[in-house]
C-alpha cells in the first residue's frame, strides 16, 4: 500500500520522492490523498499522514473524487472512502477558514461495491474549533451501495444528501447529529433504517420512508425536534425503541396495519402529538412509548394488544371490548378483570375515585400525575405495589403526585400523612379521611382548585385549557399563594396574568410550560421559589416583582427564547444557574447599586454580546464583582 497526494485537476506539475512515501502536487495545490492497492489497481482516498490526527484541515472548498487516478504509468480505480479520510475538517476559529464544501463521488466508477467508511466525515468539538463549518452537500453515485456507520457523524453544515436507490444501508449513526439536514428521501433499496441513522438532525422537517423498510431502529429519528411529517410504508413491521422519541414538532402518527412491536419509549416526549392509530394487529406496545405526549388526549388499544408497559401513555386510554388482557373505564387502564388499576394517565386533572371491585394498584400506577388533587380508594384494595425493576430506582406508585393532598380511605391499610408506604400514596398529602362525611378542604373556583385551611390558602391546580389564563384577584377577599407544580406542563397556555392577591409563587409553579411567552408577576409577589419558570422555552420577557429579594437557583433555567430581564432593586442574591440555558438573552437591567451576590460561573454559556444595564454610579462596582464581572458590556442609566 501506498500514499500519494495526487492534484484534482490536472495529472503532475512535478513529481518528486523520497524513502517514506510519493507525492505529487500541481500548480493549484488541490490535492487528495490516497492508498493504493498495487495488485489489484485499486486506490482508495484517506488522509495526511500516519493517522487521521496527524494533521488538521487538510480538504478544503469542493472535492470531486475521480473515477481512475494515474500513477507511475498504472491507472487504479477508486473504490472507496477510507475510513476517517474526512474527520476533523472542520472550521479554525483563528482563520475563520470555510473547510469542505461537498464531496461528489463520480457516477462513472466501475466497481461493485464503494464503502463510505465510518467517521469519514465526523466534526469534532474542542476548545479551538467549537463550530464546524465544512461539508455542506453530498452527491452519492449509484454505485454506492453501503454508506457505513457514523460516516457523516456531526457535520453540522450539511444541508443536502442525495442517494440513489441502490443504497441498501446505512449504518447505525450515518447522519447523526447533521444539524443543518432539513429534509430526507430514504432510498427505496432500505429494508431497515439502523439504530440512531438520522438521530440529532434537529433541522430535518420531513421524511419519506419507501416501500420495503420493515424495521425502524433504535433512535433513528431521536431528537428530531423540527421533524412535522413523517410515511410509514405499509411493509413496516417494527417501530423499535425510541425510534421518534423527542420529535417535539410529529403531531400527527398513522401506523400500518404490519406493525407487530412498538418500542420502548418510540413516541416518548412528542410533545404536538395529537392523533397516533394503532392498527389491529399489534401485539406489543413498550414502556413509555407514548409517555409525556400532553396534546395526545385520547389513545385506543386493539384487541390484538397483548402486552402494554409501563408507564405507556399520559392520556386517556381506551381498550377494545374483546381484548384479552386489558380493560378500561373513564380513560383509566386495568386487567381484564378489573382488579388491577395498570396506569391511571397523568394528563387526567382533579379528583379520581378507584372502582370498587379493584384489589391491586400496579407499581408505577400514578406516576407523573401532578394533577392529581383528590383520591378515594374503596374497601376493595388491599394492595398498592412498589415496583422492583431496577430501572425505575423502586420508585413508589404515586411518586411525583405532589397535588394529592387529600386522600379518602375506605380500605384496610394504615395510610397517614407524609409516609412512603402503600407505594407513597400520601406522602404529599395534607390529610387522610376514612369518613365518607369528612368535610374537603379543596375548593374550587372556576377552573381552579384552591387547598383552604384556617393558615394559609394555596391555589393548587389549573384544570383548565386556556390559552391566556387570568388568576383570581384573591379567594373569599383574601390572599393566596401559588403552590409547587400548580400549573407545571400546561403547554396550552401563552399567558398567564398574575394578580395583586398573590404573595409567593411556588417551587416548579410554571415549570414545563413550554407555550408560555408573557406573564406578569405582581409586587404584592415577594417570594420566586427555585425552577419556578425552568423551560418555558417560549417565554420572551419578564418583569419581576419590585418586593422580591431573591432570585432562586435554577429559576429561569432553559428559558431559551428569553430576550430581557429586569432585576428588582430589592434583589440581594441570584441563585446558581437562575439563566442557565437562556441562550436567547440579549439585555438584563439591575437596579440594585449594590451587585446581588452571585456565583463565577452565573452567565457562563451565554451569548459574549449580553448588556448589562446599572445604576451610573454602580458601574465599577458590577465590573469588579464576582460574576458579573464577565459580562463584556455594562452601561449606566440614570
Amino acid at each position: 500500500m501506498k500514499k500519494l497526494i495526487l492534484n484534482l485537476c490536472a495529472l503532475l506539475a512535478c513529481c518528486g520522492a523520497s524513502a517514506s512515501d510519493t507525492w505529487v502536487v500541481n500548480n493549484d495545490g488541490d490535492t487528495i490523498w490516497y492508498d493504493f492497492n498495487d495488485y489489484a489497481l485499486t486506490a482508495s482516498v484517506t488522509f495526511k499522514g500516519k493517522t487521521y490526527n496527524s494533521y488538521k484541515n487538510e480538504y478544503s472548498d469542493t472535492i470531486v473524487i475521480p473515477e481512475n487516478v494515474e500513477y507511475n504509468g498504472s491507472t487504479y480505480k477508486v473504490t472507496s472512502i477510507g475510513a476517517s479520510a474526512f474527520y476533523r475538517c472542520f472550521k479554525s476559529e483563528a482563520t475563520n477558514e470555510e473547510l469542505i464544501g461537498s464531496i461528489a463521488i463520480t457516477e462513472e466508477i466501475d466497481t461493485d461495491e464503494i464503502i463510505v467508511s465510518e467517521r469519514n466525515f465526523r466534526e469534532r468539538k474542542s476548545a479551538k474549533a467549537r463550530k464546524a463549518n465544512g461539508l455542506k452537500s453530498v452527491s452519492i453515485p449509484n454505485s454506492v451501495t453501503t454508506i457505513g456507520n457514523a460516516a457523516f457523524y456531526e457535520c453540522k453544515n450539511l444541508k443536502s444528501v442525495s442517494m440513489p436507490d441502490n443504497v441498501t444501508q446505512i449504518g447505525s449513526g450515518a447522519f447523526r447529529s447533521c444539524s443543518s439536514l432539513t429534509n430526507v428521501t430514504i432510498p427505496k433499496g432500505m429494508t431497515s433504517i439502523s439504530s440512531m441513522a438520522f438521530s440529532g438532525c434537529e433541522n430535518l422537517t420531513c421524511v419519506s420512508i419507501p416501500e420495503g423498510v420493515t424495521t425502524i431502529g433504535v433512535g433513528s429519528f431521536q431528537n428530531c425536534s423540527s421533524l412535522t411529517k413523517t410515511t410509514l410504508p405499509n411493509s413496516l413491521k417494527e417501530i423499535a425503541s425510541e425510534a421518534f422519541s423527542n420529535c417535539q414538532k410529529l403531531t400527527n402518527v398513522s401506523i400500518p396495519e404490519g406493525v407487530t412491536s412498538i418500542g420502548y419509549g418510540a413516541f416518548y416526549g412528542c410533545l404536538s402529538l395529537n392523533h397516533i392509530t394503532i392498527p389491529d394487529g399489534v401485539t406489543e406496545i413498550g414502556k413509555t412509548a407514548f409517555y409525556n405526549c400532553p396534546n395526545l388526549k385520547n389513545v385506543s388499544i386493539p384487541s390484538s394488544v397483548t402486552t402494554i408497559g409501563t408507564m405507556a401513555f399520559c392520556s386517556n386510554i381506551n381498550v377494545a371490548k374483546d381484548n384479552p388482557n386489558y380493560s378500561s373505564e373513564d380513560g383509566v387502564l386495568f386487567d381484564k378483570s378489573k382488579t388491577t388499576l395498570i396506569q391511571y394517565p397523568l394528563g387526567k386533572r382533579g379528583k379520581y375515585t378507584i372502582p370498587n371491585g379493584v384489589t391491586k394498584i400496579a407499581p408505577t400506577a400514578f406516576i407523573d400525575c401532578f394533577d392529581l388533587t383528590s383520591l378515594t380508594i374503596p374497601s376493595s384494595v388491599t394492595e398498592i405495589e412498589t415496583s422492583g425493576n431496577p430501572s425505575f430506582g423502586n420508585i413508589n406508585a404515586f411518586e411525583y403526585c405532589s397535588k394529592l393532598y387529600e386522600i379518602y380511605n375506605y380500605s384496610s391499610l394504615n395510610i397517614t400523612p407524609g409516609s412512603k408506604e402503600h407505594g407513597g400514596v400520601a406522602l404529599y398529602a395534607k390529610d387522610v379521611h376514612t369518613s365518607k362525611n369528612a368535610a374537603s378542604k379543596l375548593k374550587q373556583v372556576g377552573d381552579f382548585t384552591f387547598y383552604v385551611t384556617k393558615d394559609s390558602i394555596e391555589l393548587l391546580a389549573y384544570t383548565g385549557n386556556a390559552t391566556s389564563v387570568k388568576l383570581p384577584q384573591k379567594f373569599n377577599g383574601k390572599k393566596y399563594q401559588i403552590a409547587e407544580n400548580a400549573f407545571m406542563l400546561h403547554n396550552d397556555m401563552k399567558s398567564v396574568t398574575i394578580p395583586d392577591g398573590v404573595t409567593k409563587i411556588g417551587k416548579l409553579a410554571f415549570a414545563e410550560c413550554r407555550g408560555l411567552k408573557n406573564i406578569t408577576i405582581p409586587n404584592s409577589v415577594t417570594e420566586i421559589e427555585e425552577r419556578a419558570f425552568a423551560n418555558c422555552s417560549s417565554l420572551e420577557s419578564v418583569a419581576i416583582s419590585a418586593s422580591v429579594t431573591k432570585i432562586e437557583t435554577l429559576t429561569f433555567y432553559g428559558c431559551s427564547k428569553l430576550k430581557s430581564v429586569t432585576i428588582p432593586s430589592k434583589v440581594t442574591m441570584v441563585g446558581w444557574g437562575a439563566f442557565r440555558l437562556c441562550d436567547s438573552l440579549k439585555n438584563i437591567t439591575c437596579k440594585n447599586i449594590t451587585p446581588p451576590e452571585c456565583d463565577d460561573d452565573l452567565f457562563h454559556g451565554l451569548d459574549k454580546s449580553i448588556r448589562l444595564y446599572v445604576p451610573t454610579l454602580s458601574v465599577d462596582k458590577y465590573k469588579e464583582a464576582a460574576g458579573w464581572r464577565f459580562i463584556r458590556e455594562i452601561n449606566g442609566y440614570k
